[in-house]
């Protein structure tokens, strides 16, 4: 569904879809901090790396991601405002699908919660990359926009979806 929505809308400052697709694939670590060439090579070590160049000269070019220093990257602020639209569609879609589903989220968060711990332990340089790794809350709409879940801001004392809300970014720490 939401990659539905997302086919039809143009691509930000004219990028290549492939440059579009490694910001949708980054998006959790770019909305959350620098991402390092390390990281970028653990997590595309499988893609040619001429094309991997490729695609970050094409986010660069369209104004999405700057240099950080020796090979790092973070999102500029066009490149937060179309991640936040990401999230918000995303967010939308997933209201929409699980929205009758509410009793079945409680325990899918907690085993979530488990998975992402047990993978910081044991996921290796690519997974390092891809988690967040901050004990600062995010805004519910960057981490999943369930209301209740344990690594979001937000303070609902139920697990239901978030529905219709405009999502923002927060700066980069």
């Amino acid at each position: 569904m939401s990659v539905s929505r997302g086919a039809g809308v143009p691509a930000p400052g004219g990028a290549p879809a492939g440059a579009m697709r490694m910001l949708a694939q980054l998006r959790t670590a770019l909305a959350a901090r620098t991402v390092t060439a390390a990281g970028i090579a653990a997590v595309y070590r499988y893609r040619d790396p001429g094309e991997v160049r490729g695609d970050l000269d094409g986010l660069r070019a369209a104004g999405l991601i700057d240099a950080a220093g020796d090979g790092a990257i973070e999102a500029t602020e066009t490149g937060r405002a179309v991640l936040a639209g990401m999230y918000q569609a995303g967010g939308e879609v997933t209201g929409q699908l699980w929205s009758q589903h509410g009793n079945a989220l409680a325990g899918l968060n907690d085993l979530a919660g488990r998975v992402v711990q047990a993978g910081l332990a044991t996921g290796g340089d690519a997974y390092l990359t891809m988690a967040r790794r901050t004990s600062r809350p995010m805004p519910p709409s960057v981490c999943c926009s369930i209301t209740g879940c344990r690594y979001c801001a937000t303070t609902a004392p139920t697990r239901t979806l978030r529905r219709g809300r405009r999502p923002d970014l927060p700066a980069k720490p």
